[in-house]
């Protein structure tokens, strides 16, 4: 809560009140039922999935090559440096996504839901390691220590980088 408190004093264009609200309303509920608990071992107890998508997430927008798998079959026009990013690292894929073209140097596969569409179980494919669209993400999250790397990162950064 210290720390809650130190970014709660710094100007407004520095700090994101919704996501405090969020993280304090989250930390208060925690310490309520265990003062000793943290809100990582909180969602280590009850979130394991959800605790592994944001690190995930987190690693993917610094540019790793852990979840690129350019010159595996399947992966078409990908160079060796480049490669599928999939987004949702329990997601099994049950059928072959074609050929993709890479005319930015990125493409994205989403998956659909009725009218919807999500990127929570897509796939982003880049044609080299730390693509302007990722690095963009990292710079959000430089930007907001507790932004959410999935929705202020891959997606803000994608947003950003195709103008939309």
């Amino acid at each position: 809560l210290e720390n809650i408190a130190k970014i709660e004093a710094q100007p407004a264009n520095v700090r994101d009140e919704y996501l405090l609200g969020e993280i304090k309303k989250s930390l208060n509920e925690v310490l309520k039922n265990n003062p000793e608990e943290s809100l990582v071992s909180s969602h280590d107890k009850r979130l394991g999935h959800v605790r592994f998508d944001f690190y995930r997430n987190l690693f993917l927008l610094k540019g790793s090559n852990a979840f690129l798998e350019a010159g595996k079959h399947g992966c078409h026009h990908l160079q060796p440096g480049g490669g599928c990013i999939y987004l949702d690292a329990d997601m099994l894929l049950t059928g072959k996504l074609g050929t993709l073209y890479l005319p930015d140097g990125i493409a994205v596969h989403v998956s659909r839901k009725g009218n919807s569409m999500s990127l929570e179980n897509g796939i982003i494919a880049v044609n080299r390691s730390e693509h302007p669209a990722l690095k963009k993400g990292l710079e959000i999250m430089h930007s907001k220590p507790y932004g959410d790397p999935y929705i202020d990162g891959v997606c803000g950064g994608l947003r950003h980088y195709f103008n939309c």
